[in-house]
């Protein structure tokens, strides 16, 4: 029996001589790929090239649109908690300094307004001195002062009990420098004592109104 040709399979298959330079059998030619194999510098398909993320996914170090990094936000939006807004959160509670003006304000009014009526009635019964006519003026202040300060525990804005609190300083002021003109020194010295006792609660209240927290404090 003689010997099967070289170019024969061992299926006993004859695929005709191999030429000089191909590849054999079963393999592909040099720089390209055989079936289910891609060529040299291709990447397979379903396989991502190194380096680059597969569809739908953000390579490393870089977010996918629509999404932010950790710690950054979108345009005004704050990166951590909730969202800033001016004044307080919700339902916090009144701080103390807040609570302080707004009471001041009121025993302020009050006391402003016993003096204003005495002095009111000091005219009425013949006392035309212009210190006592101006120190008639600060009834119009006490309400004022009460209103301004009610509206502060409400969680509203100081601007009346401020407001207030300086007219009521004004009057007093005017009310010492007529003293001083028209009175004798009896009635400078009384007119003095009185005004410097009844500017330290409006002076006081003045301050606290203005005051940061009281300033901008708003009920939630």
């Amino acid at each position: 029996m003689s010997d099967p040709q070289p170019w024969a399979s061992p299926a006993g298959g004859h695929h005709g001589p191999q030429q000089p330079g191909q590849p054999p059998y079963g393999q592909a030619p040099y720089g390209q790929a055989s079936y289910g194999q891609a060529p040299y510098g291709q990447v397979p398909y379903g396989q991502s090239p190194y380096g680059q993320a597969p569809y739908g996914q953000a390579p490393y170090g870089q977010v996918p649109y629509g999404q932010f990094p950790y710690g950054q936000a979108p345009y005004g939006q704050a990166a951590y908690g909730p969202p800033g807004w001016y004044g307080p959160v919700p339902g916090e509670a009144r701080p103390g300094v807040v609570t302080a003006a707004g009471v001041l304000g009121i025993v302020t009014g009050s006391l402003t307004a016993l003096g204003s009526l005495f002095m009111l009635v000091l005219l009425i019964d013949g006392e035309h001195d212009p210190a006592t006519a101006l120190l008639t003026l600060g009834l119009p202040c006490a309400v004022g002062l009460v209103l301004g300060g009610v509206r502060v525990l409400q969680g509203r804005a100081a601007g009346l009990l401020f407001v207030s609190a300086v007219a009521a300083v004004g009057v007093l002021v005017a009310a010492l420098v007529a003293g001083w003109v028209v009175l004798d020194d009896d009635g400078r010295l009384g007119v003095t004592a009185f005004v410097i006792v009844a500017c330290v609660l409006p002076v006081v209240t003045a301050v606290f109104a203005r005051l940061r927290p009281v300033a901008t404090w708003r009920e939630g």
